[in-house]
């Protein structure tokens, strides 16, 4: 079952990182002026049009709450929405960021782990 909070803020931000990369890729294989390469920023114009909506203050939340259905929901969006040319690079990028969310949940687990020894030392 999803956290109460849910993933959308988190989508939102993690859209932003992720075209940003998706256009610095085009820009720097871009040949010619500075003009041309930048003109490739338009590319994210969606994506910081959805900042302003992102509940800043629910974004420590949904990650404290991560489930895994949250989980595999942020895997599955963020593997569709990272598009390199370089299909070895996002392939990498990609089981880095899975590898993330799989930490971030042992990490979560040994918290537990010694604050349950620190209460039975009590």
């Amino acid at each position: 079952m999803a956290g109460q909070f849910g993933v959308d803020n988190l989508i939102k931000i993690g859209d932003l990182v992720l075209e940003g990369a998706n256009v610095l890729e085009k820009m720097t294989k871009e040949e010619g002026s500075g003009v041309a390469k930048a003109a490739h920023a338009m590319l994210l114009f969606d994506e910081l049009m959805a900042i302003p909506s992102v509940d800043f203050s629910k974004l420590d939340d949904e990650l404290k709450e991560l489930d895994a259905e949250d989980k595999e929901k942020l895997n599955s969006h963020f593997k569709a929405k990272l598009d390199l040319e370089n299909d070895k690079v996002e392939e990498s990028v990609e089981k880095v960021f899975s590898m993330a969310l799989k930490l971030e949940g042992v990490i979560k687990e040994v918290i537990s782990l010694v604050s349950g020894f620190k209460k039975q030392e009590a």
